[in-house]
């Protein structure tokens, strides 16, 4: 036989011998045959495995949060707790990498808000009883189809934490912190720990944004977290129980700290912050009228500052505030924590944070211009009055004539330092007062001069031109006063 008969020959017997398994492989393939030892196996022909779900996402929520974690740590507390900043994602990946409480590669409250929801978007399936014994911190799941708003959230769980608390008789002299046994197991009263922990200093948040079924997750690490056996409230002595206290309004006072009946509070309404507007275009052109008109060229223009620029310069004169701050955040703090009072924007001024600030009732439609003519115009009567004198005087929010809000905010329009200047002004007050701020760069500071003589001078000058009766000389009055005497 020829070698091409011969390999025909072969080619023939191996094809027989193979013929049934292949055909029995594509039988099982179609889903027509049954399974046979030995044979291929159906998932070898399968069309291929079904693709991974597809994790939620996160966001850093930190700036979203920290006011009403400070307020919480402030409120009625008598300073005892420090005020909180804003941690780095490095400072957290280090931290957690330094206790051991996560195997996570370079954790970061992002990552962990993720692991606590769940590994798939379209059920986010643990995220409905997500706590703090994988990752210790803050943790508050919300389902899925509720708006993201840090502050309700976190009002709510303290609320819940301060409840669970109160029935528990936790005794805060002997008690410990521990996620896995009572009453910390309880989400909400771990929550109220983290938040009133003396240990923290900083403290950065994310929450998960895109849970289509299932449970969103909040999460915030502190730096230092709060450990298996440390006292959750070691701000010690009484004084942190009667701080306490005042929040429910019982006044009841125990020696030995945290026990049920300081927790017999109120439930903590969730309210809903004033929002502002950036405005400073609106109220550019005034500001610089003001500056300019018979002043004899002594004030230069000023321009926009951005946010940025706004809050590098605060960071550097306040130390105990919020990280971030915007003439728009500032308008909110100073127009209070509740849209349905705006309690404190009456009474707001530039003691807290340097700048312009103007309260106008809830109803009044906002206008930069008119608001800050008027303002203007009774910031010059007051000093008027005062007989303030620029070559002596000098700036100081505390003491006359500048605890006027309206002198103060004339001061500060007409400053030679600045040369920028970024407005806010809230909007949604339903009672109370909105607030306009504006933050000037460089600021009027405590112990400047605030007017030149030569500006001061201008100024009554202006007065004069506008139909305002200027400020008699003493030598004037003494001359009157010599006339009247002879007649």
């Amino acid at each position: 036989m020829t070698h091409v008969g011969l390999f025909a020959c072969y080619a023939g017997l191996l094809a027989s011998a193979a013929a049934p398994h292949f055909s029995l492989a594509l039988s099982l393939r179609s889903g027509t045959a049954a399974s046979q030892q030995n044979s291929l196996r159906t998932d070898l022909f399968a069309s291929g495995e079904d693709s991974p779900p597809t994790p939620p996402a996160a966001e850093e929520k930190t700036e979203d949060c920290l006011v009403i974690i400070n307020k919480l740590r402030g409120e009625n507390l008598k300073d005892l707790l420090g005020t909180l900043t804003k941690a780095e994602q490095s400072e957290v990946t280090e931290s957690l990498k330094k206790i051991g409480e996560t195997d996570l590669e370079s954790p970061t409250p992002v990552k962990i808000a993720v692991a606590l929801a769940g590994n798939n978007v379209e059920t986010c399936e643990s995220g409905g009883t997500a706590d703090a014994k994988t990752y210790p911190g803050l943790v508050v799941p919300f389902a899925h189809d509720t708006e993201f708003n840090c502050n309700a959230l976190i009002q709510e769980t303290y609320t819940a934490g301060l409840d669970h608390l109160k029935p528990s008789n936790f005794d805060p002299s002997t008690g410990t912190y521990n996620a896995e046994n009572a009453p910390f197991n309880n989400v909400a009263a771990s929550n109220v720990a983290f938040l009133l922990s003396e240990k923290s200093k900083k403290v950065s948040c994310a929450a998960t944004k895109d849970c289509t079924a299932g449970h969103d997750v909040l999460f915030c690490y502190f730096i230092e977290p709060l450990r298996t056996g440390d006292k959750p409230f070691t701000a010690v002595a009484p004084d942190f129980s009667s701080a306490l206290s005042l929040r429910s309004g019982t006044g009841t006072s125990q020696q030995n700290g945290l026990s049920s009946n300081l927790f017999t509070s109120e439930r903590v309404s969730v309210r809903t912050e004033p929002a502002a507007d950036e405005i400073t275009k609106d109220c550019l052109d005034i500001i610089n009228k003001l500056r300019k008109e018979n002043l004899k060229g002594l004030l230069g223009t000023l321009t926009k500052a951005d946010d940025t620029e706004v809050t590098a310069i605060l960071k550097t004169i306040e130390v105990d505030s919020p990280a971030n701050l915007t003439a728009a955040k500032i308008a909110e703090m100073l127009a209070g924590n509740d849209i349905e009072s705006c309690e404190s924007g009456k009474s707001a001024n530039a003691k807290t944070h340097p700048g312009f600030v103007i309260p106008f009732a809830h109803d009044t439609e906002f206008k930069c211009n008119a608001l800050i003519q008027a303002t203007y115009t009774a910031g010059l009567d007051h000093l008027k009055q005062s007989n303030f004198e620029p070559s002596t005087g000098a700036y100081d929010v505390e003491n006359a004539p500048f605890n006027n809000v309206d002198a103060s905010n004339v001061a500060f329009l007409l400053s030679a330092k600045s040369s920028k200047v970024s407005c806010a002004a809230t909007n949604n007050c339903n009672a109370g007062h909105n607030v306009l701020f504006c933050y000037f760069i460089e600021p009027l500071r405590k112990g400047d001069k605030s007017f030149t003589t030569e500006l001061y001078n201008a100024l009554w000058g202006l007065e004069t031109g506008a139909a305002f009766t200027s400020v008699p000389t003493v030598a004037t009055v003494l001359f009157v006063l010599a006339l009247i005497i002879r007649i």
